[in-house]
Parts: C-alpha cells; sequence; structure tokens
C-alpha cells in the first residue's frame, strides 16, 4: 500500500509518499481499503506539531477517509460485510455506514 508518512513532526515538505506492507487487523480491529482520503486543517496542524495533541511518529496524516471493509472481526450480527464506512475524526475505532 501506499502512504504519505513523516518520520518527524514539522514541515509538510518532510513527508514522503511511501510504499509500505499491507497491515493485518489485530484483535478487535479491522482493516478498510481507503478509496479516498483528504487532508484538512486538523491534519495540517497535526502535521506540524501545533495541535493540543502530538501524535506519534512515524505519522500518517488523513484523519478523513472513506473505503470498505477489507477484512478482520466481524462485530457480532451486524458484521461490517462490504458496505462503504466512513471513520468518525478523532476516532480511529468508531466507523460510519455510508449510503
Amino acid at each position: 500500500m501506499k502512504a504519505v508518512i513523516g518520520r518527524e513532526l514539522g514541515a509538510p515538505e518532510g513527508y514522503e509518499l511511501t510504499e509500505m506492507p499491507v497491515p493485518s487487523p489485530k484483535n478487535g480491529e479491522v482493516r478498510i481499503r481507503v478509496e479516498a482520503a483528504g487532508l484538512g486543517y486538523v491534519d495540517a496542524l497535526l502535521t506540524r506539531g501545533d495541535y493540543q495533541v502530538r501524535p506519534p511518529t512515524p505519522y500518517i496524516p488523513a484523519t478523513e477517509f472513506a473505503g470498505t471493509y477489507a477484512s478482520g472481526e466481524d462485530h457480532g450480527s451486524g458484521g461490517f460485510g462490504a458496505e462503504r464506512r466512513l471513520p468518525v475524526p478523532g476516532s480511529s475505532s468508531s466507523m460510519r455506514r455510508m449510503g
């Protein structure tokens, strides 16, 4: 997979497009095949280290993205299925159904 990654917080010029291995979901997680990602104001602040919290590095910005379930746990009878999902910003574990 490809990801824009910063090894340290700072100017956007310090971030680079990198090829990375596709991660396997851990217990209690799912993997989402990202189909669209956006960088916004919060990402700009996080990237520079100017937000209320400082993310650990290496850091991959994109607090907003949408995609489809790829693999991982089936969360009970509702499950994730192959439905389109949108994350709730600020919470990597909270997803909402789209469409």
